[in-house]
């Protein structure tokens, strides 16, 4: 379901709310009109309500059952719409999931747009996703990069688990490729950005392994890298499989062989249980990029034992012939991304950094590393030039006067020359 289609059943919800219970299935009639599966929907809502309030009213269920029962409790997307939450005024639903709920707010002390995302009601009680929710907020706020969303603040207020993050305009990378593949240079450019944000975010020790085009964001001044909800974190000197542990040596919060992410984009080595470290983001990152200049996912099934087995065993449709326009270099490039062993990928999201920029500026042009392209300013070389212009036009001038000089009297043993003028 997309943001679009939430925030219209949760201003239906609402507004149906203030109207008596007698009087809401004539307001939904009107409002609604032919859209059957938006009526039901939110219809769909005051049944859980209405379940909500039932249960309330029931004897107490003693001992831990009752925490149990409560966590069972269906939770009603958008219930939070209208309220404060700290400095934070909610005022709608942008989109929900399994993991959590994210609403637009608006900071009263700081007068600004922010997206405040929150731990379902069902998951709060639970332990370890409550320290999952706490170690994204840690590890989103080490990272400070354009292209990875920025965290504001973190709290909790009534038993409601909530991340502050920078509320960003714009679209899905998902959604843009509903409309078509990128054109080749504007597909490079959002390469670049998003290995330059894994670089940052691995070189802080933070395997994501969950890049996709859903938590990608478009914006005008290019993408934002979102939801670090399965990342990990890794000591400098070894990588953690398939959890993470905090400096303090507790115990894992993913169980080792679990299978994390979007199957499209899971690695090989994430299939077969083995151990996940920053080349599993290259993986991702390589079909994320094929998808991007093809419009196409790189690896099709017709179910997911298929497309585990595709992942596992096939390579993706030669790049140069689903897209003729690409360089033949960039296609080796992203196909190396894309090799099932993780010792023939690019060892680092840092030397790949590299090559993808080679194909924007050559290499003698740019310093190693992710440096920018070297040389002097734009106006400087341009004063250069024009300073060049006028000495080379000053010095023709004089050698033309010099040649128009000749002499008065040439039988005087003296010579003498008259300059003419104009």
């Amino acid at each position: 379901m997309t943001p679009e289609r939430w925030r219209e059943i949760e201003r239906l919800y609402h507004a149906a709310l203030a109207h008596e219970p007698g009087e809401r299935a004539a307001f939904l009639d009107g409002a609604c009109g032919a859209d059957h599966a938006l009526r039901r929907e939110v219809e769909s809502l005051f049944d859980y309500r209405s379940r909500a309030e039932d249960f309330m009213e029931q004897p107490a269920v003693p001992g831990g059952l009752a925490s149990a029962v409560r966590r069972l409790a269906p939770p009603v997307p958008g219930r939070l719409v209208g309220r404060t939450i700290g400095a934070y005024e909610v005022q709608a639903l942008i989109g929900a999931g399994g993991m959590g709920e994210v609403y637009r707010a608006v900071d009263t002390r700081l007068n600004r747009t922010v997206a405040i995302k929150t731990l379902p009601e069902h998951l709060a009680n639970d332990p370890e996703r409550r320290e999952r929710f706490q170690r994204e907020a840690r590890i989103v706020s080490s990272l400070n990069h354009p292209h990875i969303c920025t965290l504001h603040d973190v709290g909790v207020q009534d038993d409601i688990h909530y991340l502050v993050m920078e509320h960003i305009e714009g679209e899905t990378l998902e959604q843009r490729l509903q409309r078509g593949p990128l054109p080749l240079a504007r597909a490079l450019e959002y390469a670049i950005q998003i290995v330059d944000a894994l670089d940052k975010a691995h070189r802080r020790g933070v395997t994501h392994r969950d890049l996709k085009p859903a938590n990608v964001m478009l914006t005008k001044t290019g993408v934002k890298l979102l939801d670090f909800g399965l990342a990990m974190r890794s000591a400098p000197s070894s990588v953690i499989a398939f959890g993470d542990t905090t400096q303090g040596g507790s115990k894992a919060l993913t169980a080792e062989g679990a299978i994390v992410g979007t199957l499209q984009y899971i690695s090989p080595e994430q299939l077969e249980g083995r151990p996940a470290d920053p080349r599993t983001d290259i993986f991702a990152f390589g079909a994320l990029a094929y998808e991007m200049i093809t419009g196409r996912t790189a690896f099709h099934g017709s179910n997911r034992a298929q497309l585990v087995g595709a992942i596992l065993k096939d390579d993706p449709p030669s790049l140069t012939d689903a897209a003729p326009d690409v360089p033949r270099r960039l296609a080796q490039t992203l196909a190396r991304c894309l090799s099932k062993d993780p010792d023939e990928r690019w060892q680092s999201a840092a030397d790949l950094l590299f090559e993808l920029r080679s194909f924007v500026h050559p290499p003698d042009a740019r310093a190693a590393g992710d440096a920018p392209r070297l040389g002097a300013p734009v106006w400087i070389e341009r004063a250069a030039w024009a300073s060049a212009m006028v000495a080379c036009l000053a010095a023709a001038f004089f050698w033309a006067r010099s040649r128009e000089a000749r002499p008065i009297d040439p039988s005087q043993g003296r010579k003498f020359f008259r300059i003419q003028t104009q």
